[in-house]
């Protein structure tokens, strides 16, 4: 009986240690994905880090949603992916994204084959939050994925809604 118990403690704390090394291994991930979204406002360091968060893989699509609100400028107005697409003529797809929402769009659409929305070239604050939107929408529509582990929602406001009273008053 008594080594029954044992047996039983013994699994219980190897699980709370596997558990522990599980949220270890995330927040260092994360760590690394803000390392290179910051990366990627910087033209040298750009293409290296959009190769190393693609070759980090699935993983980590849900932080790099968490962290895609990023209005930041890019170091390079240019990038490229190598075209996964069967039956296509071009190898690469080349972008002239403008700000590191945008070229974290083109990466979830190249890691996922996902897309919601046309930001890869840039375009206009609200097409931006719209996209977020529903990437982060997407996000909590994972298999155990909570929420919060998508980051904040957004209020979108879409180019069809009415406009505000500040709006109508402005000059």
């Amino acid at each position: 009986m008594m080594s029954l118990l044992l047996i039983v403690i013994c699994l219980s704390m190897s699980h709370m240690v596997s558990a522990n090394t599980a949220t270890q291994k995330l927040q260092k991930s994360e760590t690394q994905v803000i390392r290179l979204i910051d990366c990627l406002t910087e033209a040298k360091q750009q293409p290296i880090a959009i190769k190393q968060l693609e070759k980090m893989g699935e993983p980590i699509v849900v932080l790099i949603i968490k962290h895609m609100d990023n209005r930041k400028s890019l170091g390079s107005k240019y990038v490229e992916f190598e075209n996964k697409a069967t039956n296509t003529f071009e190898r690469y797809r080349i972008y002239k994204p403008e700000q590191v929402v945008d070229i974290l769009a083109g990466l979830l659409n190249q890691m996922t084959g996902e897309s919601f929305g046309d930001i890869y070239s840039g375009g206009h604050d609200f097409q931006r939050d719209e996209v977020i939107f529903m990437w982060r929408e997407w996000c909590t529509n994972l298999p155990k994925t909570k929420p919060s582990d998508c980051g904040a929602k957004l209020k979108v406001k879409s180019r069809f809604d009415p406009p505000t009273e500040s709006q109508k008053t402005a000059p």
